[in-house]
């Protein structure tokens, strides 16, 4: 009867040192996730700021080449309508700058 008693007790120790060290590696194991999971989320943010910040510049790039474009045309309309190719840039500097106030250039 002792005999079978402390080998009950060995084996509910056994089985209770295997159920801590199982949930120890579950526990670790989430852990590990919860970290992945997180480094996931801020990789998948920076990649969003990234992507904002390229597109941003992008079309800044693209207003600009816009702009480049439609003052060139402004010039070559001007020396067309007879204005020296230095006057005809200047006065579409002016007008794009906002200088001159009843005339405007629509981009």
């Amino acid at each position: 009867m002792a005999e079978r008693q402390r080998v009950e007790a060995v084996q509910r120790a056994e089985l209770e040192k295997r159920q801590a060290i199982e949930a120890e590696q579950r526990r670790a194991k989430e852990e590990a996730e919860r970290i992945k999971r997180e480094a996931d989320e801020k990789e998948a943010a920076r990649l969003a700021e990234d992507k904002r910040i390229a597109d941003e510049a992008a079309k800044r790039a693209a207003d600009v080449e816009h702009r480049r474009t439609i003052n060139r045309q402004s010039v070559a309309e001007l020396v067309a309508a007879g204005l020296p190719a230095d006057c005809a840039q200047k006065c579409v500097e002016t007008i794009a700058k906002g200088e001159v106030s009843a005339i405007r250039i629509t981009y």
